[in-house]
């Protein structure tokens, strides 16, 4: 089970991880603004998935190769139409140029970064050592992709409005997460894989119990917003 379906599973799920931002990104792109939604997890989601693709084809894992793939495509869509978004409405007011800014240049590093890195390990001439430095960075910026969604638990807690915090991405990544870990742990005993995952099941279903706590504020002023009215109206 745990070399077969957990790796089965965890691939589907990751597809779906960049799959369900689809919507988001189409309704962002409609309205050529991303209000609420924070673009910091998916540039880190993008540089992620390039990582463990780099790290996949250093074990020889397609389980690995091909749940990553296809992020690389998405997130690049996802990242460009975002950036682009951005810029447009960069020159409304000083935070969202900041804030466009900040994005840029955070998406800039990862792409000069993830240039040269693999440049430098192929001048090493020790597979093994190759692997687990290219298995070291596809864990440190995985578990900023964990941890990305803890920018704006300081604001949530405040406002109690979890609605910056994607619940359907948060939840594909628990349950990605908990697949991945039981595939590095019992089916390779692969440190870099069962390592992040398992501080990856915990960050995950730490965010999906803030959301579902706190759930949408605005959503729900809506709902209340709408119920008062119903009850203003004159009953047959």
């Amino acid at each position: 089970m745990n070399t077969i379906l957990m790796p089965v599973l965890g691939t589907v799920t990751a597809i779906l991880i960049w799959v369900v931002s689809i919507d988001e990104i189409r309704q962002a792109r409609k309205k050529k603004d991303i209000g609420e939604l924070d673009p910091i997890p998916f540039v880190i989601g993008w540089s992620s998935c390039i990582a463990w693709t780099f790290y996949s084809m250093c074990i020889g894992d397609l389980y690995v190769f091909w749940s990553n793939l296809p992020g690389v495509i998405l997130m690049t869509f996802y990242v460009m139409s975002i950036l682009v978004i951005m810029y447009r409405n960069s020159w409304e007011s000083p935070e969202k140029m900041e804030k466009y800014f900040a994005t840029e240049r955070l998406f800039m590093f990862m792409v000069t970064f993830f240039t040269l890195v693999p440049l430098a390990v192929l001048i090493i001439d020790n597979h093994q050592l190759s692997s687990d430095i290219i298995g070291m960075i596809a864990t440190i910026v995985n578990l900023m992709f964990f941890i990305a969604p803890c920018t704006v638990i300081v604001e949530v807690v405040r406002t109690k409005d979890a609605s910056a915090l994607f619940l359907p991405m948060l939840t594909a990544n628990f349950i990605c997460s908990v697949c991945w870990f039981c595939y590095g742990l019992f089916g390779l005993n692969d440190v870099w894989i069962y390592g992040v995952n398992g501080m990856g099941t915990f960050l995950q279903g730490t965010f999906v119990a803030m959301r579902l706590w706190y759930g949408n504020e605005k959503t729900n002023t809506l709902l209340n917003t709408d119920n008062d009215k119903e009850a203003l109206l004159p009953q047959e």
